[in-house]
């Protein structure tokens, strides 16, 4: 699906002892059901720690693009070439206790890009993201621990599809909505290839039970959707879905295999299961 290679840097105490300046180039190919994508893009920023435990960071990125989309619908079809222009900043909290399999604490990061363009056709739009995830240890052997996530994405100043495809919101997958296929939640054309939208729902809790010192089951619900106007509404049906995850502990983090099932699935378009094999918990 993606063949990609990337370049960071980073300086600790630049200009001053609590502030690095970070740098990252990044390029590839990527082919999937929505898009076919060639591209290479870059970013400059500083970044700070602010309050505690908060991160907040801001720079200027860079991104030139060759996108043909797959999908059938839209003023956006065909190949499309873009050089865009972006002032990403962000703000992150992490009070986690592990970076791979937390037991306690939470996670909340908010970005907001302005974005402007040229190329074939002139763009300006913002990104706003927000998304979180929490954890509660039942017990004091942390054997049951309770886990849940959000996720909320809105753009606003473009129109689906005069976006670049690979900007748009997707959803489903191990990443976001197990139980469905890579970016297959949300809507679809004729021939059931991924539109993306312009705003993002998605939610997630677990309950993670550590039968022995190295295996762990975990029952979970998934849901969520994507949307073809700048704000959730009720315009679009949300996906949910339920599965059982195993966990294999090692000591540097679990490996996850998760097994998820569709509740209320769209005929001929959603499978009866998917499943998962990754490393570290889903979230």
């Amino acid at each position: 699906i993606e063949q990609s290679g990337s370049v960071e840097f980073r300086k600790p105490a630049f200009l001053r002892s609590d502030q690095d300046l970070l740098a990252e180039i990044n390029g590839g190919h990527e082919d999937n059901d929505a898009y076919e994508r060639l591209g290479v893009d870059s970013v400059v920023a500083l970044e700070r720690s602010v309050l505690g435990n908060w991160r907040v960071s801001g720079g200027v990125s860079a991104a030139h693009e060759i996108i043909e989309e797959n999908a059938d619908e839209g003023e956006g079809k065909g190949k499309r070439s873009f050089t865009l222009f972006g002032l990403p900043l962000t703000a992150r909290r992490d009070t986690t206790d592990d970076a791979l399999n937390p037991a306690e604490g939470s996670r909340l990061q908010i970005s907001l890009t302005p974005y402007t363009g040229v190329g074939d056709e002139s763009l300006l739009f913002l990104e706003t993201v927000v998304g979180g995830s929490a954890y509660y240890a039942i017990d004091e052997g942390e054997r049951f621990i309770l886990a849940g996530r959000a996720r909320v994405g809105s753009i606003v100043g473009e129109d689906t599809e005069q976006l670049p495809a690979n900007y748009r919101f997707y959803a489903g997958g191990g990443g976001s909505i197990r139980g469905y296929e890579y970016q297959l939640v949300g809507p679809l054309d004729d021939d059931q290839d991924p539109l993306g939208g312009i705003s993002l729902l998605e939610f997630g809790a677990e309950v993670r039970v550590r039968v022995t010192e190295e295996i762990g089951i975990v029952p979970f619900i998934d849901g969520g959707t994507v949307y073809d106007s700048p704000f959730p509404d009720g315009d679009s049906t949300l996906r949910w879905a339920a599965g059982l995850g195993l966990r294999y502990f090692t000591p540097i983090g679990p490996v996850r295999l998760d097994f998820a099932f569709p509740l209320n699935p769209r005929d001929g378009v959603d499978e009866t299961f998917q499943f998962y094999i990754s490393f570290g918990q889903a979230f």
